[in-house]
């Protein structure tokens, strides 16, 4: 892997150098034609000017006179000098601007392959298809050549720009194959001019037309082909549109050649062939070409620079209209001069070059009245508009004048914006309570427009002054919305604009018909904000709060009227929520108290807890009268209540209670309408037995149920509410002392037998659980009569079965036959509430048929004993593999320390994770035990080196190489060795007993420093991970040596089977000779709690007797009949779980034989009773946390209690321990 990547580096190294010499190469090559080009162009200057002054008898070109075209010129009364001026700027303008393009590109982008090659085209094809460098011919052949030379570089270098551009790699990859074939051409054109097909000046290209031009276009269609090919697979959307920019160019060049030659045609073959025409036409159309020419280079240099990219589109897409209208104005002229020109010939028979002077004019007289009428309709495509300043205003205030709210104010100047100008989006910001702006209207704005103005763009915002951004594309224009505000223009708002739909700019002119349209809209929105303000209920509140401050005597009538209101009207309810902050900015702050605590009362209509709150502050109000402010108290005290025997002691009070005048006289009236209740509530305490109290509280539930039609008609809606919220305040709090009284129970029932074996006598058996809170009483449970099953006792009854408690129920049936059993069970009981209505449920038993006996059975159980790979009394164990391969698997080296109680099966599950993992690992397991025999770290080493080399079928290496430097021979000479021969696979290595290696370090005979080596190898070597099992408690195995492998590694601990693997190592192995009944599985794993090592036994044990029997069915009485001597037999391993716990743990193990039955779950709560009334001395905390820590041992099973609240109950995992201790221990 490490040799790859080497390559690799080394080949990305080579590249880079190899680009760089090729940018070097062209920024050389550009430097020379660059340097090479000012110096001909500077020395060809004055060879230029005698050229072009020049004029030839005949012969000659466009930029070298003739005689005949100097008379034309002459009789034009154009002088010869304005010509030669004409052409010579031209030429050097072309030259100029190629140059300086060039050196723009290679200034901006001077490591960009493809911009060099761009910018050495631009330069050779300024120069090249200019005759200002021709003029060098005059000074000998070499200088022609140099000439020559550069047009073979445009030639080959416009070619090549298909096969390059933009990035500068040949794409598709062919074509540099294609562009160095072109290139040889292109030399052996230069140096032999014979040669077929050279498009080179001088070639021999006319001589053999059709050939020449298909030989031309086929290397012209490569680059095209190429191009497309780029476009379309392998370009990003920047390169597609430095693509478009550069074929826009081209095209227009082309369009430019193809309209010169097909006018030439024309002017010279159809319209007129007389000198005076061509010479015009040679004119305009060289210059247009120099033009062109300045074109292309300008549309690859913005290509190469990425300068308006996107902009591509739109200069398409007006190119195409524009020149929709150019070319049907050419047709219509040039048609009406064909047509003007035939008419004249034939009816004047004049043929010269006064027809053609003659049809023009008419052309231009009849054509030009079309040109605005086409530029008009354009102009409106791309929204282009004038505007006149003063009625556009007026009209806007008119249109503002008949609008009332903010949001249709903000609609018209939005609408109206953007209509006017064609802007293509727009949206208002509006100044919030915080100060912020906060969108509130737009229009067809960007999806990522934000919803609060920045703080940056707000502190720009000055009142009638726009922020006016040209270059930002998005938001060029932000207006402010200003209004008059105690004295000052203050900004309330501001209007984004984003850009014109016709890419014009903002100018003054509009932003200030903008500015005059923000600045009515914001004196609008601030008159319709002062009105809205006056009618909601915050400006009501303000009014109201005027008044209170300046009447307070009639503070308190008005104060229950608006609060009687608001509890009827959503709109009084707003207002009096907002008269509270008006009063403080009135200075009335004992009125805004008062105002606050109505608030708080009618808002506890949905909360009491705020109508608690404002009776309180309503009774400590100082404005409040006394006798008043005591009817308030006595609310308060009803609502605030938390038990009925609070609700008792108000008797007196409400007795004593005297009406009078005051406001608050209807709630004292309401008040005396509870003393019926409050009476039958004092007899409460009078109550001796649970029926009476029940009594008592049912009897006062009925009276509040029917308070509602005994309130008084006169009341007040304000005491009408505080009445019904102490009546279902009081309601509640009967019903949860009723509950507290009135435990309900709820049982739910198992089926435990929902398959038996076929037998004379079938016992079937339930599990009855009681989920609720109060105990079960008279629990009746009965198998119904049904034809063809006799049940020897088809009732059974408990007489209580406490909340969260289980009991087993067996009934004993003899069936007739038939292979399903559907018996019917009806279910009574009673708690606290009453009798319970029967519940009946059909139990679904399928009939198993026991196969018969035909010889001994081959015991496939092995006690005690590691399972080796492929064991079939391996099973289950799936969600430990999968935990431990997710753990072991990680890309970082790691350890795992696997936990559990002895004999859980970690060495078993061990000997199969080399299979279980496939061929990503070689596991080598490697015993502790053994490993610890010989002393001394060589020896050691030596023998893991000998199972590691074993595991990879490899010989062991000599024990003498580890004699001197056992570490630096297992790390650098073996363990490399040992990686290289498992290829790509992780070397696992799964150490087990680690006790031994303890117990050898601490005797000395093995030293400490190899817990550290460990260590180091895990964390140095990716491809090692290590698998620790050793002791079910890490406290007792955590010396100093240990603490850094087991600080840095994870942790998995093993528990006992689940039911379904354990019934499959119950059933499996034998499934097809010998059948167990559902009761004798069931108790198997009762006794076994799915530890691998005693079900084992039990199992190895009911083989045994069945062959001994010669029966293959295996029932619960066989179970019982083993039960002791599997006890005998697992004496060693019970002795074991026995010492390992703590004497706390040893206590409470004896007391729960005598107090928690095998089939049994108690709550924490009842065990504790239970062995505390048997003599158990330990402290509570003392005996949770020994149950918490045998339940963590898997020796018993811990579950929610749900008949207490956060507690537990516990039941037996291992059963065979609770028979063990019963037998062998003795309660302390």
């Amino acid at each position: 892997m490490s040799t790859f990547s080497q390559r690799s580096s080394h080949q990305a190294s080579a590249d880079e150098r190899r680009a760089w010499a090729v940018v070097l190469l062209l920024r050389a090559v550009w430097l020379l034609t660059f340097t090479l080009l000012v110096g001909l162009y500077t020395l060809a200057l004055p060879l230029r000017i005698a050229v072009l002054t020049t004029v030839l008898p005949f012969g000659g070109s466009w930029s070298s006179l003739t005689l005949g075209e100097a008379q034309v010129l002459t009789s034009w009364g154009i002088p010869l000098p304005a010509y030669f001026w004409t052409v010579l700027l031209a030429e050097l303008l072309l030259a100029a601007t190629t140059l300086t393009l060039s050196a723009l590109i290679v200034w901006r982008q001077p490591s960009n392959t493809g911009a060099l090659i761009t910018a050495l085209l631009c330069i050779s094809l300024g120069c090249s298809e200019s005759n200002y460098t021709q003029s060098l011919g005059t000074l000998g052949p070499r200088w022609s050549s140099i000439h020559l030379g550069l047009q073979a570089i445009a030639i080959y270098l416009g070619l090549v720009i298909f096969y390059i551009f933009p990035d500068g790699r040949f794409v598709p990859r062919p074509t540099r194959w294609l562009a160095l074939v072109y290139g040889v051409l292109i030399v052996i054109w230069l140096f032999v001019p014979a040669m077929p097909f050279s498009p080179l000046p001088g070639g021999n290209l006319n001589a053999t037309p059709l050939g020449s031009l298909f030989f031309t276009l086929s290397w012209q269609a490569s680059g095209v082909i190429a191009m497309v090919i780029r476009y379309r697979n392998h370009s990003t959307p920047t390169q597609r549109r430095q693509m478009q920019w550069a074929v826009f160019g081209l095209l227009i060049g082309l369009a430019v050649v193809i309209s010169y030659y097909l006018g030439r045609w024309i002017v010279r073959f159809a319209i007129a062939p007389s000198l005076a025409p061509q010479f015009v036409y040679e004119l305009l159309s060289n210059l247009l070409y120099e033009l062109t020419l300045i074109g292309i280079a300008g549309c690859f240099t913005m290509a190469m620079l990425r300068y308006r990219l996107w902009g591509i589109e739109t200069v398409i897409r007006r190119t195409l209209l524009y020149g929709a209208l150019s070319t049907t104005l050419v047709a219509v002229g040039g048609i009406t001069v064909l047509v003007s020109q035939a008419l004249l010939r034939n009816l004047t028979s004049i043929d010269n070059e006064l027809t053609a002077v003659m049809t023009t004019m008419v052309c231009m007289l009849l054509v030009g009245p079309l040109y605005p009428r086409f530029q008009g309709l354009i102009d409106r495509r791309f929204d282009r508009v004038t505007i006149d300043f003063r009625p556009t205003v007026i009209a806007f205030t008119r249109a503002l004048n008949q609008r009332r709210t903010t949001p249709e104010l903000l609609d018209a100047l939005l609408r109206t914006s953007t209509d006017l100008l064609k802007i293509s989006y727009g949206v208002i910001y509006l100044r919030a309570q915080d100060d912020q702006f906060h969108l509130s209207h737009a229009q067809a704005p960007p999806a990522d427009t934000p919803t609060t103005l920045d703080r940056q763009t707000a502190d720009q915002l000055k009142p009638d002054t726009e922020w006016h951004r040209p270059t930002d594309q998005r938001w060029p224009l932000i207006l402010p919305l200003t209004a008059l505000r105690d004295g000052d223009r203050t900004v309330i708002g501001t209007l984004a604009l984003g850009p014109r739909r016709s890419e014009e700019p903002y100018t003054r002119v509009t932003i200030e018909l903008l500015l005059a349209l923000a600045e009515r809209t914001g004196t609008a929105i601030a008159v319709a904000q002062l009105v809205a303000y006056q009618l909601a209920p915050a400006g009501r509140a303000e009014a109201l709060a005027q008044t209170l401050a300046r009447a307070p005597e009639t503070e308190i009538a008005t104060l229950q009227r608006l609060a009687g209101e608001a509890l009827a009207s959503a709109e009084a309810a707003a207002i009096l929520a907002a008269l509270p902050a008006a009063l403080q900015r009135h200075d009335a702050p004992t009125l805004a108290d008062l105002a606050t605590g109505y608030r708080l009362i009618v808002e506890g209509h949905h909360d009491p807890t705020l109508l608690i709150a404002g009776l309180r502050m309503l009774a400590e109000a100082p404005a409040v009268p006394a006798p008043s402010a005591q009817l308030y108290q006595l609310c308060h005290i009803a609502l605030d209540a938390t038990s009925v025997t609070d609700l008792g002691a108000l008797a007196a009070p409400v007795q004593a209670l005297v009406l009078d005048s005051a406001p608050a006289a209807p709630l004292a009236a309401a008040l005396t309408s509870f003393a019926a209740i409050l009476d039958t509530l004092a007899a409460l305490p009078r109550q001796v037995t649970t029926a009476g109290q029940v009594t008592c509280l049912q009897q006062a539930r009925a009276q509040l149920e029917l308070l509602e039609g005994r309130l008084p008609d006169a009341l007040t809606l304000v005491a009408r509410q505080i009445a019904r919220s102490i009546a279902s305040h009081w309601l509640a709090r009967i019903d949860q002392h009723l509950q507290d009284i009135q435990g309900r129970a709820q049982l739910a029932l198992r089926l435990i037998t929902g398959s038996v074996v076929a037998a004379p006598e079938i016992t079937l058996a339930l599990e009855l659980t009681n989920h609720g809170y109060g105990p079960a009483r008279a629990v009746a449970l009965r198998l119904l009569p049904e034809d063809g099953i006799i049940v020897q006792d088809p009732e059974q009854q408990i007489a209580e079965l406490p909340a969260g408690e289980t009991r087993l129920i067996t009934f004993v049936l003899r069936p007739d036959g038939g292979a399903a059993l559907r018996p019917i069970l009806r279910l009574t009981y009673a708690d606290a509430a009453g009798d319970r209505a029967p519940q009946t449920q059909t139990l679904a038993v399928a009939v198993l048929t026991s196969p018969p006996w035909r010889a001994p059975l081959a015991n496939p159980y092995i006690a005690g004993m590691p399972l080796r790979s492929g064991s079939q009394v391996f099973v289950g164990r799936t969600g430990d593999i999968a935990a431990i391969t997710r753990a072991i698997s990680r890309p970082l080296p790691t350890a795992l320390v696997l936990t559990g109680q002895r004999r859980m099966g970690k060495t078993s599950l061990l000997q199969q994770l080399g299979d279980r993992m496939g061929d990503s690992v070689v596991a080598v397991y490697l015993d502790g035990q053994r490993l610890a025999i010989d002393p001394g770290l060589p020896q050691l080493l030596a023998g893991m080196a000998a199972r590691i080399a074993a595991a990879l079928a490899l010989p062991a290496p000599d024990p003498a190489r580890f004699a001197v430097e056992p570490a630096s021979a297992f790390a650098d000479e073996f363990l490399p060795t040992i990686l290289a021969a498992a290829g790509e696979r992780r070397l696992l290595l799964l150490l087990d007993e680690i006790e031994a290696l303890e117990e050898r370090s601490a005797q000395g005979r093995l030293d400490p420093a190899f817990f550290g080596y460990l260590r180091h190898l895990m964390q140095h070597e990716s491809r090692l991970t290590l698998v620790i099992a050793g002791a079910h408690r890490l406290d007792e195995l955590r010396p100093a040596a240990w603490a850094g492998i087991f600080n840095a590694a994870l942790h998995h601990r093993l528990s006992g089977l689940g039911s379904d693997e354990a019934r499959a190592l119950i059933s499996a192995p034998l499934s097809d000779a010998l059948r167990y009944d559902e009761l004798a599985i069931d108790q198997l794993l009762r006794l076994s709690g799915g530890q691998p090592y005693f079900l084992q036994l039990l199992c190895q044990t009911l083989v045994d007797a069945a062959n001994t029997r010669q029966q293959s069915v295996i029932t619960l009485e066989h179970v019982l009949a083993v039960r002791e001597h599997v006890l005998e037999l697992g004496e060693a391993p019970l002795a074991d779980l026995w010492s390992d716990s703590s004497a706390d743990e040893q206590a409470v193990l004896a007391a729960l034989t005598r107090t928690l039955p095998l089939t049994t779950a108690k709550g924490t709560g009842h065990l504790i009773a239970a062995m505390q009334a048997r003599g158990l001395t330990l402290a509570k905390p003392l005996i949770e946390a020994a149950l918490q820590r045998l339940a963590w041992r898997d020796l018993l099973q811990g579950e929610r209690d749900e008949a207490e609240e956060g507690g537990l109950r516990y039941r037996w995992r291992l059963g065979l321990l609770s028979y063990w201790v019963a037998q062998t221990q003795r309660m302390p």
